[in-house]
């Protein structure tokens, strides 16, 4: 963020001439070029680089702090059917990333934390897995990093199906160890290339778009999975603050800011228990 969309047009200014002007102009000549989350993430990389010079004295208060963010319309996402679903794994049958996919769209994990997922996350007996880490790829290199904020770090309950994914996935890496002999790497990645090592998620990104272009499905990411996972636990009439935390969103509210759209049924579920207690009680 620093360097593409802040040090480019900030990185001359002194610290004491960078006023809430300069900045709001910053931000507002963001708009059109990038998104509004993305601008919205680099003023606030810029607002913390600012505290932290407001805490050591060299500016008397964080111009940021006076400025406004840009406006973000509420992200729409989409999710796939579970009859997609079944015709993307009915692709993938037999091979390493059928179990991959079964379980990226049965548990709701993002895709880095499913890649950085250890086989000592994973309790068979309790049905449970713990988020600790998450696989991401930045600038062509491979990272782990731990999730991004607490609620990201957690401890959830899987369906069985996503537990009979892990299953599936344990024999594969017992036939693939055999088959390495003295090359294999003993890592204890659950999804890990044939030799142990950590799988790629460009790599799982690319074989998941192969075979959703084989069996016809829309051309929706690798999250879709996850938006696919959330959609079931909303049609189960999950509630809305347990979803959340199970896929570590730190605040319910942004859950439905992005998942809403996806509960018009509990809408008119709504309206009709109103109206059934209005009749109850003579008022309809």
């Amino acid at each position: 963020m620093a360097r593409v969309h802040i040090v480019p047009a900030l990185g001359a200014v002194r610290l004491a001439d960078l006023s809430p002007a300069a900045v709001q102009g910053w931000v507002d000549g963001m708009r059109g070029r990038v998104s509004a989350r993305t601008a919205s993430y680099a003023r606030t990389v810029l607002r913390i680089a600012l505290q932290d010079a407001t805490m050591l004295g060299m500016v008397a208060a964080n111009p940021v702090d006076r400025t406004r963010g840009p406006k973000q319309e509420p992200r729409k996402v989409a999710a796939f059917t579970l009859a997609e679903c079944e015709a993307l794994f009915d692709r993938a049958e037999g091979s390493r990333m059928e179990p991959l996919l079964r379980f990226a769209a049965y548990s709701g994990m993002r895709r880095g934390e499913v890649l950085g997922l250890r086989w000592t996350d994973v309790d068979m007996q309790a049905g449970a897995v713990s988020v600790r880490q998450s696989r991401v790829a930045l600038a062509g290199k491979t990272t782990v990093h731990a999730p991004k904020t607490e609620a990201g770090m957690r401890t959830i309950t899987v369906p069985g199906a996503a537990m009979d994914a892990l299953r599936a996935r344990w024999a594969q890496q017992a036939a693939d160890r055999l088959k390495a002999g003295a090359a294999w790497r003993d890592e204890g990645w659950v999804f890990a290339t044939a030799a142990g090592g950590p799988l790629d998620p460009n790599h799982a990104s690319r074989d998941f778009r192969r075979l959703r272009d084989a069996a016809g499905l829309p051309k929706e990411p690798f999250h879709a999975l996850r938006h696919t996972a959330v959609s079931v636990q909303f049609a189960t009439h999950v509630s809305p603050e347990v979803v959340s935390k199970r896929i570590g969103h730190k605040r319910t509210a942004l859950t439905m800011d992005v998942y809403g759209h996806m509960l018009p049924q509990a809408d008119q579920e709504a309206a009709g228990k109103v109206d059934a207690f209005l009749r109850r009680h003579g008022r309809a």
